[in-house]
């Protein structure tokens, strides 16, 4: 549907209960409404499938760009951000009565996840359950690409001359031709200006030390590199996409247990991957949520005082990306030079 749902179901309310706000905008859901409000022959789209729309806006920075309506949520009786957010929801529940929904705003040209409590109201786009002319189009191209998995993966380990720390590294070869040499461990080099969480020494010896994008792009060792998005993208997508890639990415020990959902916040590390949530650091705020995510840095700009950054966090499956200052401090994984980028 290229409009929001306007049809009246329990459960379902108006932006300030004002009959004008559905003839503009659909009407709000909560999740419950949400999932029995879409007609006959249709569905309230899965992450998958929204993933599959977000691809064809090119990736997570940009398809707000292109897909960008205007929108609000309510939550009760309480409405806010009417014509600077757009909430949508998926039919994915993230557990404990969180679910998934997909996040535009004013302000950027993004399109992101986040998951909160099912009892807010959202707006609603259905999904045709058949559609024979799905074939050879970018939908179908984005599936088929979210469909890349890891044919075989080799662990070694490299020794960094400079100080003789020596790391874990992993190669991975992909179904399709390609693969990459990454570093399976934060790095953790003195490069001038590098923090260690909270300035204590052993915060980077388990997690490595935090740097920003200038000291990141300079940070690794001969014969490596930053990555780029496009060389995330490849770790991603062989890792199921962006729904599942954390899990896998993510080390079995060392992520926080998660309170408010009652969970671990560990993955299963099914590629050796082992990311460790090492926190960060902005000036006049400090070192924040050491044990909680992990931002790693992308080499790829995406203005002059910004840049993209990969996101794992203990809450959910997920790895995304999102912008950061070049000021601020993240953590770093390097990829091998003669790589196999294809």
């Amino acid at each position: 549907m290229a409009e929001n749902l306007n049809y009246k179901v329990s459960g379902s309310k108006c932006y300030e209960l004002n009959p004008y706000d559905c003839d503009k905008y659909g009407r709000l859901y909560n999740l419950e409404a949400a999932t029995k409000a879409c007609p006959s022959g249709w569905h309230l789209p899965s992450n998958a499938e929204w993933e599959a729309l977000r691809a064809t806006g090119i990736d997570e920075e940009t398809a707000g760009k292109y897909f960008k309506v205007k929108g609000g949520n309510g939550i009760g009786d309480y409405f806010s951000q009417i014509d600077k957010y757009g909430f949508w929801w998926s039919s994915n529940d993230s557990g404990n009565n969180y679910a998934y929904y997909m996040d535009t705003d004013y302000n950027f040209d993004d399109a992101y996840w986040h998951d909160y409590n099912n009892e807010y109201s959202y707006s609603v786009r259905c999904v045709q359950d058949t559609n024979p002319q799905m074939t050879n189009n970018p939908f179908a191209f984005a599936c088929e690409q979210k469909n890349t998995r890891i044919k075989e993966w080799q662990k070694d380990t490299f020794t960094d001359t400079r100080d003789g720390k020596v790391y874990k590294t992993v190669k991975y070869k992909t179904v399709k031709p390609g693969g990459l040499v990454w570093l399976a461990e934060n790095l953790n080099y003195e490069a001038e200006g590098s923090k260690c969480y909270n300035d204590s020494t052993a915060y980077c010896d388990k997690y490595g030390k935090l740097y920003d994008w200038y000291m990141a792009m300079r940070a690794c060792p001969e014969g490596w590199h930053l990555p780029s998005d496009e060389e995330w993208d490849v770790l991603i997508a062989a890792g199921g996409g962006v729904e599942t890639a954390g899990k896998y990415l993510k080390a079995v020990s060392g992520w926080n247990w998660n309170s408010y959902k009652e969970k671990s916040g560990n993955g299963n590390d099914k590629y050796g991957f082992s990311a460790l949530p090492g926190g960060y650091f902005y000036i006049n705020v400090g070192f924040v949520d050491v044990g909680e995510i992990g931002y790693w840095w992308s080499s790829t700009e995406s203005s002059s005082r910004s840049t993209f950054i990969m996101d794992i966090n203990y809450e959910t499956d997920y790895a995304i990306y999102r912008y950061s200052s070049k000021n601020s401090f993240h953590s770093v994984r390097c990829v091998q030079d003669n790589g196999e980028l294809k």
